[in-house]
């Protein structure tokens, strides 16, 4: 059975509307276990969900300590308190990650309005208990190398460092003269250390790409069928070995935007839509790094850090 057969049988299911707002306009079919986790292909992992709904749901579900799908789909009070725990897991997170204590997580909490879900104020003490029923992997301080929070970065070897978003590998740069700069692609947007509200960071683990007799040359192209992910994410497009980022729209067009780069022939082990993963997309950044690294003799001083740079 085709996908298009599989998506047109799961509207019908649902009785051809939205399964989380009932609204019949609009109509697309949602991966409940994405393709990228090696989610199945059959009926029973497609739902039927308006546009808004699914973009609502791409946009909840790349957050740190998003709520699940199935409290998500509930709506009502139940999203709403599924959506305050995810929000308190996220700031408390982010303290313990960056070395605070529960004394002064439980400050930042009540300051902003962020009490406890009976509407108690959070002291270091019940902060603790309840830290250690919901997320017991925050239990431990941890103080991490930071450029600015909450961003990290691990070496990989001389020069060259994978930027993290918590425990999410963001993308790869080199040291430039005394600035450590995050120059990285995250396959929806670009950010740097400086300039980005922290909250736009959206962390993924990979990209579509459609492999393909396609004119990469042209401003814009329309393929035989369009990716599974969200209206505007940035896709990307192979013909011989060399790959075009571009951008889909509304009809069914994508429109490319910046330059070509060299990719293996294996990127995309078969013709059509497929789903590359973050491991191996950072092989191909790591090789474009190390080679502009060598034709400046492996120094990384004589850089110009005021210069910001693409690898991918």
């Amino acid at each position: 059975m085709s996908e298009k057969e599989r998506k047109r049988r799961a509207r019908k299911r649902d009785g051809r509307r939205c399964r989380a707002c009932g609204s019949d306009e609009n109509l697309t079919v949602h991966h409940i276990l994405p393709r990228a986790q090696s989610g199945p292909t059959g009926s029973r992992n497609l739902i039927t969900l308006c546009l808004h709904c699914h973009q609502y749901w791409h946009r909840t579900e790349r957050q740190h300590y998003a709520i699940s799908f199935e409290e998500w789909l509930k709506g009502g009070e139940a999203r709403r308190l599924a959506f305050e725990r995810s929000k308190l897991l996220r700031i408390i997170a982010e303290g313990r990650w960056t070395g605070q204590s529960y004394d002064l997580i439980a400050v930042r909490l009540n300051e902003a309005g962020r009490f406890t879900l009976r509407g108690r104020k959070w002291s270091s003490g019940n902060l603790a208990r309840w830290v250690r029923r919901n997320a017991p992997e925050l239990s431990e301080k941890h103080s991490r190398e930071l450029v600015k929070w909450p961003f990290f970065a691990k070496p990989l070897e001389s020069g060259i460092w994978r930027w993290y978003f918590f425990d999410n590998p963001l993308g790869v740069s080199h040291l430039r003269g005394e600035r450590r700069v995050l120059d990285k692609y995250n396959f929806s947007r670009y950010h740097k250390t400086t300039g980005k509200f922290l909250a736009s960071i959206v962390p993924v683990s990979g990209m579509h790409v459609f492999r393909g007799d396609v004119d990469l040359q042209l401003p814009s192209v329309r393929p035989p069928a369009n990716h599974d992910g969200p209206l505007k994410q940035t896709v990307g497009f192979l013909n011989g070995g060399r790959l075009r980022r571009a951008r889909r729209v509304r009809g069914g067009a994508y429109l490319f935007s910046g330059p070509e780069f060299g990719v293996p022939e294996d990127f995309v082990d078969s013709n059509g839509w497929g789903w590359v993963g973050w491991e191996d997309i950072e092989a191909v950044i790591l090789r474009r790094v190390r080679k502009w690294m060598r034709k400046r003799g492996g120094s990384v001083s004589e850089c110009d850090p005021g210069v910001e740079r693409s690898y991918f």
